[in-house]
């Protein structure tokens, strides 16, 4: 239906944008990364991703279709790694110093599930997802957003959805 369909172009392109923002947040502010980068900066995506799931924007189409925008953020992620595992793998060995796509998936789902399971749970049920990853992604979520909030809080605005940023 047109909402799904708006959400998988709003999730993937959104996603890939917040992944190559994270890079100039890296290289522009001299920021540190969390991690190896590519890993850092798919969880700065995947936290902006969330962030659209449980702070309204205003806009009905977008408020709508958030959660199913982050939720295929992370899926293109795992249909590639599904797609990669049915390659001979000379084929799939693309991926230079990115993560393997499912451990990408893994690591980006667990983010956006920790910021609201609820919303979720269904989809985690669909790509089975195990119970002990699951348990573990609140509080991912919460490690890498302090991380990620510490982070950017010289560059962010002091405002009710950063109050710990340092600018006026």
């Amino acid at each position: 239906d047109a909402d799904r369909m708006a959400a998988a172009y709003l999730g993937i392109s959104r996603s890939i944008f917040l992944h190559e923002l994270g890079h100039a947040l890296i290289c522009e502010l001299a920021v540190p990364s969390t991690g190896p980068e590519e890993d850092a900066v798919d969880i700065y995506s995947a936290l902006q991703m969330a962030d659209a799931t449980v702070t309204p924007a205003g806009h009905p189409l977008i408020d709508r279709t958030a959660p199913l925008a982050a939720g295929y953020a992370a899926l293109a992620w795992y249909y590639s790694g599904r797609l990669s595992e049915t390659m001979a793998p000379s084929e799939g060995a693309w991926q230079d110093e990115h993560t393997a796509d499912l451990k990408r998936f893994r690591n980006m789902f667990c983010v956006i599930y920790g910021a609201s399971p609820a919303k979720f749970s269904a989809l985690a049920e669909v790509v089975k997802m195990e119970e002990r990853t699951l348990a573990r992604c609140e509080d991912e979520f919460r490690k890498q957003n302090r991380a990620w909030r510490a982070i950017l809080s010289p560059y962010t605005r002091i405002s009710a959805e950063n109050p710990e940023g340092l600018l006026p």
